[in-house]
């Protein structure tokens, strides 16, 4: 026999957003503590006290600058950690992680040869793992990505955004485009794009009692085609039936090298590419607003085979 304790868990959440204006120049900032203490009884045919500790902090400061009229410029850097504490019986374990990004873009409207706007960026992130599941090694990543994207008015009240995107480390291109157009109360569109998704350290390094690492797993890559509306009524007026707003999309994707995660004959659960997927998707909102309040509904429906 043993002693069954009970199952109980406790969060706190603590946060800061703030914004300041001088000038020129605009500060943002955001910070994120939260702490959850939890513990399980264990089973029924072992019991046993589980308990378990997780830390987690966010914090980011974005500086913008506007040169002038066509020119402006927005440095972001931002830090993640997590640690996590688990007590199994008289075991014990742990997984730390930190990821550390910059993110460097400017933006600039141009009137030769046609007026269009464009936006060049440069992200940075360094990514640090450490775990008693992966034998208390150092696992570090660092991702590079450049690209740009542009606004390109054509005719009428459409505008075309082609952009790409270099991942340095995986020396890969992928590109997206979107044909949008603005009819004042109404916007549609229509997009492609392309994703890459890359494993994380946990996945490929940290093996535990139940789950196994896959140091063999490759990037999962996919391709996405959107097509979708928002209409909203008329806010000036003040009768409440004028200030609705509805909307609604639908995508497919095409996955390659699909990520997924398969239950070994041990029992143990191994993340795995299996190949290709395809994913259909529709969303849906709409929304009221009556004098100070306001009414919001949605429909989100995800299918992968």
């Amino acid at each position: 026999m043993g002693d069954r304790a009970n199952n109980n868990r406790h969060l706190q959440r603590h946060t800061y957003f703030g914004k300041n204006n001088f000038d020129r120049w605009s500060i943002a900032q955001n910070l994120v503590w939260a702490q959850e203490v939890g513990a399980t009884p264990g089973s029924i045919p072992t019991p046993g006290a589980n308990q378990a500790r997780s830390t987690a902090g966010f914090a980011s400061l974005m500086n913008s600058y506007r040169a002038n009229e066509s020119t402006s410029f927005t440095h972001r850097v931002f830090g993640i950690v997590a640690d996590n504490e688990y007590r199994f019986g008289t075991s014990e374990s742990f997984a730390k992680s930190s990821k550390v990004g910059n993110a460097l873009s400017w933006k600039q409207n141009w009137n030769v040869p046609i007026e269009m706007s464009s936006e060049l960026f440069a992200d940075q992130n360094h990514d640090e793992f450490k775990s008693t599941f992966s034998g208390e090694r150092f696992y570090l990543s660092d991702e590079t990505e450049t690209g740009i994207l542009f606004d390109i008015p054509v005719w009428g009240n459409f505008l075309v955004k082609p952009g790409t995107r270099y991942l340095w480390t995986h020396k890969r291109a992928i590109s997206a485009i979107g044909v949008f157009e603005d009819l004042g109360n109404l916007q549609r569109w229509v997009t492609y794009s392309e994703g890459f998704h890359s494993p994380s350290l946990s996945q490929r390094y940290a093996n535990f009692g139940t789950s196994l690492a896959n140091p063999e797993l490759k990037p999962e890559t996919s391709e996405q085609v959107e097509i979708g509306f928002t209409q909203k009524g008329d806010f000036s007026r003040e009768r409440y039936w004028d200030q609705y707003r509805y909307g609604a999309s639908v995508f497919r994707i095409n996955y390659k090298d699909f990520i997924s995660t398969q239950t070994l004959a041990t029992g143990q659960t191994k993340p795995v590419n299996i190949g290709s997927a395809t994913g259909f998707g529709v969303e849906t909102s709409g929304g009221l607003n009556v004098n100070l309040w306001s009414f919001d509904a949605g429909y989100s429906y995800l299918q992968t085979e």
